[in-house]
This record gives C-alpha cells, sequence and structure tokens, in this order.
C-alpha cells in the first residue's frame, strides 16, 4: 500500500521533501499540496505532480491523503499540525516543532485526541556520525558523556532576504530555534532533559533581522553534564568561488557553500570513563 501525502509549504523544504519522496520513497507518494503563494505552488506542481489544493481545508479533507507534512514557515507549525490531527491524518512537521513548549504540548495533545502519529523533522541525531556517536554514549564504550561543544557557522541571512518570515523573530523564533535547533536536539538526545541554561548574545552585522545574529547557550542537563552551543549567521567563511558550489566533509566537521550559504557544524563530546 502506497501512503497518500499531503504537503502544506512549497518554499525550500517543501520541494525538497517532495524530491526526496519521489526520488527514493517507494511506499508513499505526495499526493497534493497548498500554499497561499500561488506561484510557488504551481512551481511544485509542475515540478513534482502533485495536485494543487485550493486551500488547507480542501487537502485535509481528501480521502487519498493519510498523512500530512508541514514545511512552513516557524510559526505556523503548531496550527496546521492540530487541523491535520483533528482530520485523522498523520503528521510529518518540519524542524523546529513550534516556538514554544506550550506549543509543543498542543501539538502532541491534539496527535494524542486522534490517534495519530507525530514526528518532527530532527535530522541531525539521524546523520551517520551522530548515530554512532549516540550508540557509543547508549553503550557506554567510552564512558558517560560529560561535556559537549558545539557550533554552527552560517552566512545564510542576506540583504536580499529583508522582510521574508525567516528574519524575524516572531515567526522564525530566531537563530537558536531556526537553524541550531539541530545541535539542541542532538545535545538533548545525548544527555537528556535540560535543568538550567545561560544564554548570551548580541546583533552586530548588518540589520536585516530583528533578532540577535550571534549566540550562546550553557546547558546544564540533569545528568550532570553540561553542554554549550554557539551559533553565528554572520560567520567570515562566506566565499565562494565563481559561484559554484562546493561541499567537503570529515569526521567532525562539514562544509557547504554556495553563492548564498556556507557553513560548518562541528561537535565535540567529552566522555568520562
Amino acid at each position: 500500500m502506497t501512503l497518500g501525502c499531503g504537503l502544506i509549504g512549497a518554499g525550500v523544504m517543501g520541494r525538497e521533501l517532495a524530491e526526496a519522496l519521489g526520488a527514493g520513497v517507494a511506499e508513499a507518494r505526495v499526493v497534493a499540496a497548498y500554499d497561499p503563494h500561488a506561484p510557488a505552488l504551481a512551481s511544485l506542481r509542475d515540478t513534482f505532480g502533485p495536485e494543487a489544493a485550493g486551500s488547507l481545508q480542501e487537502l485535509l479533507a481528501r480521502p487519498d491523503i493519510q498523512a500530512v507534512i508541514v514545511a512552513t514557515p516557524n510559526h505556523l507549525h503548531c496550527e496546521q499540525t492540530i487541523a491535520a490531527a483533528e482530520a485523522g491524518k498523520h503528521v510529518f512537521c518540519e524542524k523546529p516543532m513550534a516556538l514554544s513548549t506550550k506549543d509543543c504540548d498542543r501539538m502532541i495533545a491534539a496527535c494524542e485526541r486522534a490517534g495519530v502519529k507525530l514526528m518532527v523533522g530532527q535530522s541531525a541525531r539521524l546523520q551517520p556520525l551522530a548515530r554512532r556517536l549516540l550508540e557509543v554514549a547508549r553503550r557506554g564504550e567510552l564512558g558517560k558523556p560529560l561535556f559537549g561543544l558545539a557550533t554552527y557557522l552560517f552566512t545564510g541571512f542576506r540583504e536580499r532576504d529583508s522582510g521574508v518570515w525567516h528574519v524575524a523573530q516572531s515567526s522564525s523564533g530566531g537563530l537558536l530555534f531556526h537553524m541550531a535547533i539541530h545541535q539542541i536536539d542532538l545535545f538533548h538526545a545525548l544527555f537528556g532533559p535540560t535543568r538550567r541554561l545561560q544564554y548570551a548574545g548580541g546583533r552586530y552585522g548588518r540589520q536585516v533581522r530583528d533578532f540577535d545574529d550571534v549566540a550562546t547557550i550553557l546547558l546544564d542537563f540533569a545528568s550532570g553534564a553540561t553542554g554549550v552551543i554557539s551559533a553565528s549567521s554572520i560567520s567570515c567563511i562566506s566565499s565562494c568561488t565563481n559561484g559554484r558550489r562546493k561541499s567537503s566533509s570529515s569526521d567532525n566537521a562539514s562544509f557547504q557553500s554556495s553563492p548564498s550559504v556556507l557553513s560548518c557544524f562541528r561537535v565535540m563530546v567529552l566522555f568520562l570513563l
């Protein structure tokens, strides 16, 4: 049986998820999609083939859709997930899950009431190196994880993005929600729940956004471990030769560049034998 999926959001992540389903998942396909931005919806339809729904309600009412992919701006995740659950659809929600723990709890409660599954797209913990790290910690091969340090340097926000949802705190949640959420999720998977945290940050670059472009959090975990996560969207590593996309990776770092984006994600974990 093929799982019929409805896609909410025809932006960057919506297109990536539609492409991934079409290319490598024989058991599921995107039946229909909805986005209030008509040109984006038409482009996704023409490229990947799903039908274009005229409204969210129309999409959720389709009997040939059993699951919904929420790939919309961060501040919309909660209400759209709840609407999908109330329509009896399983939900895959892009990261971050929501912009408050209250909204996360509402999403979980709605899916539990409806008896549907909810998955959040925290994909970093599923990458090979992260999976190996979590397995080493689970097995105790190197002892108890005691300290973690994660850095994420990013240059994807440019002046051309002014006015777009991801440069506003109210719709994106800011740097930690929009980009560093993968590092936060990985540390929670590794160390467990947080009992205290401290934050420091500031705005130092050109002000196309209304939130800090450098952010650091110190986390005190209930397990006794500590962690530091630092992120920046104004890294100086933003060069790209002749506009060509380049990427490279090693055991503990990865880099990817394009004419508008370059990022470096690095994690170090100290174990106590």
